[in-house]
């Protein structure tokens, strides 16, 4: 049995999540516990890629993947298919399944990475392709902490956001890795579907919830400036970045997602950041985000 720390949450598993901070074994009880069992569905909706997503209980089918119950934010059940493998299936734990186990406890999942910038979080957020992981990287070398990977838990606490640490790993590909002189074959892929590579980060994780100060989106352009979004725009621009909306959206309207969102983006700054999609413009991308830990909140 494995033991991890994610998002301010004990996780006991069956299934190795790498990527988590893993903790020693212990009698005390888990908040959430992932285990392999039956997942009961129809011999319809076991075929092919399925969902029924509900406030307190999900279904996800994955062809080739498996089954998995996503139940009362305390529990994940998976039923592996009989052709899938270990990587497929724990990507889907940690990706889909997590993201819905975390709003139904409330929170808010962003499709972001986060990063301890002079003492709060800047969220990076983008479309997929537009370098999230890679831009996280170059800031964790320049010796800026890591909170979270790919999925970034927020929660308003005090009139403030708060994002909570969550993967300690890095998903790279391969040409990212070596522009930082790292072997890809020195490091496990995700899964067997995709060249994508873990990049386990021994230090420079955080361990505390932090304060989200801005939330930098990254888009294409033909220089690398940083533009300030109004407070309607960024509630849009959130709501666009929501972890799987698609599923989501299943549960809650349009219009409760984007008060959310709303919510989130009144307490703080929401930036796009146009930048060239070439490997000489990470240097000046990273000194644009450094700037935004002095942000002010939106409407300030």
């Amino acid at each position: 049995m494995f033991r991890y720390s994610a998002y301010g949450l004990t996780v006991e598993s069956d299934l190795e999540l790498r990527g988590l901070r893993a903790l020693e074994r212990s009698g005390t009880s888990a908040d959430v516990e992932v285990r392999c069992m039956p997942v009961p569905l129809s011999e319809e909706q076991a075929k092919g890629n399925w969902h029924r997503i509900e406030p307190r209980q999900s279904h996800l089918v994955w062809e080739g993947v498996g089954s998995f119950l996503i139940q009362d934010g305390l529990r994940i059940h998976y039923q592996q298919a009989s052709d899938a493998t270990h990587g497929s299936v724990s990507q889907a734990v940690l990706g889909p399944a997590m993201g819905l186990l975390l709003q139904q406890r409330g929170l808010v999942p962003l499709h972001a990475s986060a990063l301890a910038i002079d003492g709060v979080a800047v969220g990076i957020a983008g479309d997929s392709g537009m370098g999230k992981s890679t831009t996280a990287q170059a800031l964790h070398a320049r010796h800026h902490v890591l909170v979270t990977d790919d999925i970034a838990a927020l929660s308003c606490d005090d009139g403030q956001v708060t994002v909570r640490p969550g993967h300690a790993a890095l998903r790279l590909w391969p040409d990212s890795l070596l522009r930082v002189d790292v072997n890809p074959a020195a490091h496990e892929r995700l899964h067997a579907e995709t060249q994508k590579r873990r990049l386990d980060l021994s230090d420079g994780v955080a361990t505390e919830p932090l304060r989200l100060a801005s939330v930098v989106v990254l888009c294409d352009g033909d220089e690398e400036r940083l533009e300030r979004l109004s407070a309607p725009h960024s509630a849009f621009e959130l709501l666009r970045h929501y972890y799987y909306p698609e599923l989501t959206g299943a549960v809650f309207s349009p219009s409760v997602l984007l008060q959310q969102c709303g919510d989130i983006a009144e307490r703080l700054a929401v930036y796009r950041l146009h930048r060239r999609k070439t490997a000489d413009a990470i240097d000046g991308m990273v000194a644009l985000i450094e700037r935004c830990s002095e942000s002010p909140r939106s409407g300030q």
